[in-house]
């Protein structure tokens, strides 16, 4: 069974701009009471730091295009609940070669995490803006996460239809569309 947590970042807005060839597409999103915090490390327990293994892949449902990243790395408080403190990934590319930066916005994120550690959870309020010479776009929305204790790796899977564009510079027509859905998957070691 899974379970959802949501993510609330320090006060009721969260805003993030995308700046490319002089366009801005900005994305926010109010609440409308004051958040409750983000779980936090018991005491004596440490982030851990996984590197990202292979490449990490957004395809977007609707329109097929492809994104890459070579590398990254994230870390965690590892229970249940603990927050995602980092999150980075690098030598972005497009399905042309094209190279793109991706940036976590909003950060930590908090995620859940079956009490036997190995299951699936969610990380909720995950957020991405994506810059590339030919389109700007904010991604939003849940990714499914595991860990598997034996393997030492932890996992970032598509959950449903629950990442999607939320906004978009108007050169990335064609390329990603306003609610297309993403499908992100990535290994950490």
């Amino acid at each position: 069974m899974r379970k959802q947590l949501p993510l609330f970042i320090g006060g009721a807005a969260i805003m993030a701009v995308v700046l490319a060839g002089g366009l801005t597409v900005a994305f926010a999103a109010n609440s409308p009471t004051a958040p409750p915090p983000v779980p936090t490390a018991p005491a004596g327990v440490s982030p851990v730091t996984y590197q990202q293994e292979g490449v990490s892949t957004f395809s977007d449902a609707s329109t097929g295009e492809l994104l890459t990243c070579a590398a990254g790395s994230l870390s965690l408080i590892p229970v249940s609940g603990g927050p995602i403190t980092a999150f980075s990934l690098s030598d972005c590319t497009d399905s042309a070669g094209l190279g793109y930066t991706v940036t976590a916005v909003g950060l930590p994120y908090a995620h859940s995490q079956s009490s036997d550690g190995a299951s699936e959870g969610v990380i909720t309020g995950f957020a991405l803006a994506v810059q590339g010479p030919t389109c700007s776009a904010m991604l939003t929305g849940t990714v499914g996460a595991g860990y598997n204790p034996t393997t030492n790796t932890a996992t970032i899977m598509p959950d449903g239809d629950l990442l999607t564009v939320k906004a978009i510079s108007s050169t990335c027509q064609g390329i990603l569309n306003t609610g297309d859905v993403i499908n992100f998957t990535s290994v950490w070691g």
